[in-house]
């Protein structure tokens, strides 16, 4: 049933949210001098808007990665990290992925960051498959297969059919495609000018706003695993 799951919409750990997190943040705009735009998120992880959400964001790509930890952590999930001897620091690359198309960890918002990956990177299906053979993300499979049903993925993706096909327009106009297999080179760099240099628009927050979200409690994970 792995293949069922696609790249990051529900394989991920990161993609899991409890219904019962509360967290509210203050929000900072202010792009020239930097404040830190923090989270808004309501209790099942939507509304949320993160600095590196905005299409002009002066953080380099390395502190973005490091706002998506930041706020993992708030929401109460693990972050999970590669091995210092892995050549192909998976984890590193899919978190890269959520700072560079500013994208949530909703099931909803990694539903959209599958159609970011797989029409706009670089992405292996080496890689791929090497993903879906982490024991975390087995269990993870499972579990969602056993609380939502095997047409679970089809009707998430069909619900969320506008917001998906919105994110296919906006790879069609990037001016060429991101490196899913991140070179360290770009880590440094600003978000706004990788964007500009590779035609990434981020979603709006309008635009990103799904049909319905999806309620799923992590804990039965431990549970059947």
């Amino acid at each position: 049933m792995q293949n069922l799951l696609g790249y990051s919409a529900l394989l991920n750990l990161d993609s899991l949210c409890s219904h019962s997190i509360k967290i509210a943040f203050i929000e900072l705009v202010n792009l020239d001098q930097q404040e830190d735009l923090k989270l808004i998120v309501d209790d099942q992880g939507a509304n949320m808007y993160l600095k590196y959400q905005n299409q002009n964001s002066h953080q380099t790509l390395r502190e973005a990665i490091e706002e998506y930890h930041e706020y993992l952590t708030h929401i109460g999930r693990q972050i999970l990290t590669d091995s210092p001897e892995d050549t192909d620091p998976i984890w590193l690359y899919h978190d890269a992925t959520h700072a560079i198309f500013g994208q949530d960890t909703t099931i909803e918002g990694e539903a959209a960051l599958d159609f970011w990956v797989f029409f706009g990177t670089t992405f292996s299906w080496k890689l791929l498959k090497k993903y879906q053979q982490l024991p975390e993300i087995k269990d993870l499979s499972r579990a969602l297969v056993s609380e939502l049903g095997l047409t679970f993925i089809p009707k998430l993706y069909w619900r969320n059919k506008g917001v998906i096909w919105t994110v296919i327009r906006h790879t069609r106009r990037m001016t060429k495609k991101w490196p899913f297999e991140l070179p360290s080179t770009l880590l440094d760099r600003r978000l706004d000018d990788l964007r500009e240099e590779y035609g990434i628009t981020v979603l709006t927050s309008e635009q990103k706003v799904p049909s319905r979200l999806t309620e799923f409690d992590y804990s039965i994970v431990s549970e059947i695993s």
